[in-house]
């Protein structure tokens, strides 16, 4: 009698601990279905972040050329056009060389020190203009320089939302065992100071913005 109660208590302690098993086993797949889809969530908003980031740099790179050939020759002593156009050569090309869809984190770095280079050698020339008039004389060089103003603006939004985004996804790949595994992250946030340039219609010394 003891024998048959004492099997009948093991069955019951067999079937709890069955049951417990296959309660974790549930609760761990949802669990990892909840990682794996908040990991693709945030992965999928790198990649729209960074797909407008590319695209208003090119667009920003379009006219950094068109307001070099804005400048008169005359200003060629100020500032080193060779240079400028050299870096955005060579910014423009590495901008090209980035995959938003399954970026380097490599490649990223080495274009952010490029563009670094690039907002430099327009820093220089933008220097030399508010030496001269012509931003005031020249209606071509003006637009530019407008234009210049609310690409760079816009640039520092859509950076600044990327690299939030960039860096929660590298930190939930970080603490997340699950997703971890399943991915690689190559996202990084930037570095990537925009110069942003404003002049006014009488002078042309304090109403410049370095950002």
């Amino acid at each position: 009698m003891l024998a048959l109660k004492g099997d009948f208590v093991n069955g019951w302690i067999l079937l709890f601990l069955i049951g417990a098993v296959v309660v974790l086993c549930i609760a761990l797949g949802f669990a990892m279905i909840r990682s794996f889809r908040a990991a693709h969530a945030l992965e999928r908003r790198c990649i729209a972040e960074l797909t407008r980031l590319k695209s208003l740099l090119a667009n920003r790179h379009l006219v950094i050329s068109h307001l070099v050939d804005s400048v008169p020759e005359v200003v060629n002593p100020m500032f080193d056009r060779r240079q400028l156009l050299d870096s955005l050569k060579v910014a423009a090309e590495e901008l090209e060389c980035i995959d938003a869809s399954a970026p380097d984190a490599a490649r990223l770095g080495h274009f952010e020190a490029k563009e670094q280079e690039l907002c430099l050698e327009l820093s220089n020339l933008l220097r030399a203009l508010e030496k001269t008039e012509y931003p005031t004389k020249l209606r071509s060089l003006q637009s530019c320089l407008d234009a210049l103003e609310t690409k760079s603006a816009e640039i520092m939004d859509v950076l600044s939302t990327y690299n939030a985004a960039a860096i929660t996804f590298s930190t939930f790949l970080r603490t997340s065992l699950v997703a971890r595994n399943s991915r690689d992250c190559g996202f990084r946030s930037l570095d990537i100071l925009p110069t942003v340039s404003r002049f006014d219609d009488s002078s042309i010394s304090s109403d410049r913005v370095a950002l």
